[in-house]
Parts: structure tokens; C-alpha cells; sequence
């Protein structure tokens, strides 16, 4: 039986990285497989990386076939500012399960 993936990524303000560790151990834990982006944290000194790497890593995760589950570690109002291009995108060919994970 293979693991469902969930798909861990930030659309807004950063977090320590000891955060993200921890949610990928929590995944494990229920038994699902954690995947982050390849950028997840950057130098930016309000949000979690840049606005363009923002959106590139929730475009990624929405449009992830093999992926049942987004988990948003951080929101805020580095989210506000993507939901312009966001409105824009065609929806993806595969919805989300939204009764994939019970926690």
C-alpha cells in the first residue's frame, strides 16, 4: 500500500524551520508522506520566500496529481497578496481529498 502524500508548503509569513520538522514528523506519525517544496525558506524579512516562489510552491501543490492533501503551514497577509494571480489559474484536473486526513 503506498503512503498519501500531503503537500506541506507557506503562503505567507515564515516560521522557524523547527516547524516545518515538526510537521513533517507529525505526517509521518499519521502515517502519510510529507513533501515540501524545494524553496521553502529564504531571506525575505516578512514572509516565508518571495511572493513568486510563494505562488510557484501553491501552484505546484495544487496542481500535484499524486497528492491528496495541502497543508498550509503559514498564512497571513503574504496570502492576500497571491489571490490575484491565484484567481487567474485554470482549476487542477485533480481535486484535493478533503476526507484524506482526519487529525
Amino acid at each position: 500500500m503506498t503512503q498519501k502524500i500531503i503537500d506541506i508548503i507557506s503562503t505567507g509569513s515564515s516560521c522557524p524551520p523547527e516547524h516545518l520538522k515538526k510537521a513533517c514528523a507529525y505526517v509521518r506519525e499519521k502515517r502519510f508522506l510529507p513533501r515540501t517544496p524545494t524553496v521553502f525558506f529564504s531571506e525575505h524579512p516578512l514572509y516565508i520566500c518571495h511572493d513568486e516562489q510563494r505562488l510557484l510552491n501553491l501552484k505546484e501543490a495544487l496542481y500535484a496529481e499524486d497528492s491528496d492533501v495541502i497543508w498550509c503551514l503559514r498564512g497571513g497577509c503574504g496570502t492576500s497578496r497571491l489571490l490575484p494571480k491565484l484567481l487567474s489559474l485554470a482549476p487542477p484536473k485533480k481535486k484535493k481529498n478533503s476526507s484524506a486526513l482526519v487529525m
